[in-house]
């Protein structure tokens, strides 16, 4: 297959808006075979009036979510590409960048670097342009006689479309009888999962509260007019956690404004990345026969952590970082009393 794209094009299969499918290797150059996968994002547009380009990733590596930007420039003389990766870990450090260019539609791009204190050579290589454009980054220690991939990426274009409404999700928590909850998992996840589907509920996900032995907890979500897919799916050894914020009703509009803008940013920067979140559904509940509370006011914002040490190490970097800042003075004005944490290890048919 020729590659239509020639020069200073060649990157534009690239431009717009993409989901991807991280899967890295745990230990690199080490006979290491275990992979972590994960999921991200990645918004690419020419620059330079089109003699580059630069694409904008968010990463949400579990317990350290991260931005990171691709910066490419073209060079005509020469007809190739130079490539840096800027992590904004450490934005002020350059890697040397991997040059090369594209033939039968297959890009190629080499650099030489150090790592660990040894010399070694990076490749890239950018397959499968046309349809779902694929990524990967390989190390060498024997100057190119063999290579290990240690980093691949699957691209799937985002949809354009702007939804009018949204889910209603569902967060029930059952306290059960000391002793009870593996009877009631077992029950649940045989009798229950496909019945409420059967309706038009989608069961999202089912999970054990790490800190409650006798609580079990359940998420759905009804559809109403739109459809859009749920997060994606998590590991099994993987933890959710739901952030509970109960608020005071005069000011419980305000919040995820707040949210987003103020306090994000501080969970982005200590590597905890927001899946969802969602406010209370004000609407009455035209389904009595399953009551669910009317009394809360609540936002509520999920992450995902690989263990409970890396959500501890996390939720510590936060709070030290918040520490007499004014942005928690603001969250206490929101707030009727601390937050509610709900550390959450997923069932075995919980999609989540």
């Amino acid at each position: 297959m020729e590659n239509g794209a020639t020069g200073a094009n060649d990157f534009d299969f690239l431009i717009g808006s993409w989901r991807v499918h991280h899967c890295r290797l745990k230990e690199r150059l080490a006979d290491n075979h275990e992979w972590i996968e994960f999921e991200g994002t990645c918004a690419m547009q020419k620059i330079l009036g089109g003699a580059g380009n630069m694409d904008e990733n968010v990463l949400d590596f579990p317990g350290d979510a991260y931005r990171a930007v691709s910066l490419r420039t073209y060079d005509a003389t020469k007809k190739q590409w130079s490539i840096w990766w800027i992590d904004a870990r450490n934005p002020s450090h350059l890697d040397p960048p991997v040059v090369g260019g594209f033939k039968n539609g297959i890009g190629t791009f080499y650099a030489n670097d150090t790592f660990k204190g040894k010399p070694i050579r990076i490749r890239f290589l950018w397959t499968n342009l046309t349809a779902e454009p694929h990524w990967e980054q390989a190390f060498s220690d024997d100057g190119g006689k063999t290579w290990e991939t240690n980093w691949t990426m699957e691209f799937v274009k985002r949809r354009t479309r702007v939804w009018t409404c949204c889910p209603v999700v569902e967060l029930r928590q059952y306290t059960l009888v000391p002793g009870a909850r593996e009877t009631l998992i077992e029950l649940f996840e045989r009798e229950f999962i496909e019945t409420q589907e059967a309706t038009g509920m989608t069961v999202i996900g089912q999970f054990r509260d790490l800190n409650n032995p006798d609580r079990f907890v359940t998420s759905g979500f009804q559809l109403e007019h739109a459809s859009r897919a749920p997060v994606g799916p998590t590991a099994k050894q993987d933890l959710l956690v739901a952030t509970i914020y109960h608020l005071d009703k005069p000011k419980a509009v305000d919040f995820p404004t707040f949210f987003e803008r103020e306090l994000q940013p501080h969970l982005t920067n200590a590597g905890i990345s927001v899946l969802a979140s969602f406010v209370t559904e004000t609407h009455p509940n035209t389904f009595p026969r399953l009551p669910v509370r009317e009394d809360a006011n609540v936002f509520v914002w999920f992450s995902r952590f690989p263990d409970r040490e890396a959500y501890e190490r996390s939720a510590a970097a936060v709070t030290e970082a918040m520490r007499e800042r004014q942005v928690t003075t603001k969250l206490a004005e929101f707030t009727r009393e601390p937050p509610e944490v709900l550390l959450l290890s997923p069932t075995a048919r919980s999609l989540l």
